[in-house]
């Protein structure tokens, strides 16, 4: 018995130290920075596997939606972005695995979604969240080849379960999540700048299914960490980015889009600050006199968190903007077409008390003010409990 108590030690070990070593690599190509590959061990192949459960408690408002002065029954018709959801939610039930291979510096990941939701909250198809493979034998140097995040936001590209509010952004419904493609991660040395591109298998829309094989989307992200000109230990991290992507639909209609935008992130002591503007200009199929329109969308947020215990307690404010068409009203007389809805304007105000319970979960206590404008006027305010668990 001793023996084989023996043995099973012997072989917990070296697979703790390997988990260990995993976890603290950084999955998103854009979310943190390149890291360097680590020393080789006796067994050259690291695996762990992936897990997020993401749960709410919601109540919202349900009144009567009026559209430029007409009433309409809230029953028939939903334009709220994330709708008038009541009771239990299950948000994400995400299961998936990542590994490495160090001597290569190969390394991989492949994740499922259980309940797909696409950006604006409502159910889609695409089980699929993650499923590419990665090369970053050196430090200045990353390649990823597959089914990834597109490196275009900050808000896109942030972890779900690092989100201090329940929500994204609502402008980050303007750009594609996932798709099918490649991208070049470049670092000097000291971390100072970063530059990301890509090219993807574009999709018509801000969608996560790869609806439409005729399309080449291209981006592109630019980072700078003023922090790192003030040496490794200084008592503040600051980053500006820039971003733009476009897509063009080459075989059929001449339709173009394209996305451009700048955020920032700051934390020092206890206060912790992130913004983000984006703007996104697009060009419908031309008409039969040869004329072509053109909208263009702009977006915006700035969330301040201050952490009142350590990395436990934290209180987190957002204030934001989206206008999906800057036309002067987005809604044509008493119509609720779906397009009208997603370029409607929104004015949210969201404030978060979150607690971290253990490294891998934490629950938050959220109030959305939701304000709707440009003639679109409905009761969708809401309070929710939200928890996860990640690892």
């Amino acid at each position: 018995m001793r023996i084989l108590s023996a043995i099973l030690i012997a072989c917990a070990l070296p697979a703790t130290a390997f988990a260990a070593d995993l976890a603290t690599e950084s999955t998103p190509i854009a979310a943190t920075w390149l890291t360097a590959p680590t020393p080789t061990k006796w067994l050259d192949a690291r695996m762990e596997p992936t897990v997020l459960v993401r749960t709410s408690i919601v109540a919202s408002d349900h009144g009567p939606v009026s559209v430029n002065g007409v009433t309409h029954d809230s029953n028939e018709i939903d334009p709220s972005q994330f709708g008038y959801r009541q009771g239990f939610v299950l948000e994400n039930a995400q299961l998936g695995v990542r590994g490495r291979f160090n001597d290569p510096g190969l390394f991989y990941a492949l994740q499922l979604e259980l309940v797909p939701r696409d950006k604006a909250g409502n159910r889609t198809a695409d089980y699929v969240r993650d499923a590419y493979i990665g090369w970053n034998r050196f430090s200045f140097l990353e390649v990823r080849l597959g089914y990834q995040k597109v490196a275009i936001s900050q808000a896109n590209l942030k972890a779900t379960a690092e989100m201090l509010l329940p929500y994204a952004p609502t402008f980050d419904t303007f750009t594609p999540l996932r798709q099918l493609g490649l991208t070049v991660a470049l670092q000097d040395p000291a971390k100072h700048v970063k530059l990301t591109l890509g090219a993807f298998d574009s999709t018509k829309q801000a969608s996560e299914q790869m609806q439409d094989p005729k399309q080449l989307m291209l981006v592109g992200r630019a980072e700078l960490n003023i922090d790192r000109f003030f040496g490794e230990h200084a008592e503040f991290a600051w980053r500006v980015a820039g971003n733009f992507g476009y897509t063009e639909k080459y075989f059929d209609d001449d339709q173009q889009r394209m996305w451009m935008g700048a955020d920032t992130r700051a934390k020092f002591r206890f206060l912790e600050l992130e913004a983000e503007l984006m703007q996104v200009q697009f060009k419908l199929a031309p008409l039969p006199d040869g004329s072509q329109q053109a909208h263009s969308g702009l977006g915006w947020h700035v969330d301040l968190t201050g952490w009142l215990w350590a990395d436990k307690l934290s209180l987190t404010g957002r204030f934001e903007q989206m206008d999906g068409d800057t036309d002067p009203l987005a809604i044509d007389g008493v119509s609720l077409l779906a397009d009208s809805i997603v370029r409607q304007k929104k004015q949210w105000v969201t404030v978060g008390l979150g607690y971290t319970l253990a490294p891998q979960s934490r629950c938050l206590v959220a109030y959305i003010h939701r304000t709707e404008l440009e003639g679109l006027n409905f009761d969708n305010d809401s309070g929710q409990v939200t928890c996860h668990l990640a690892f």
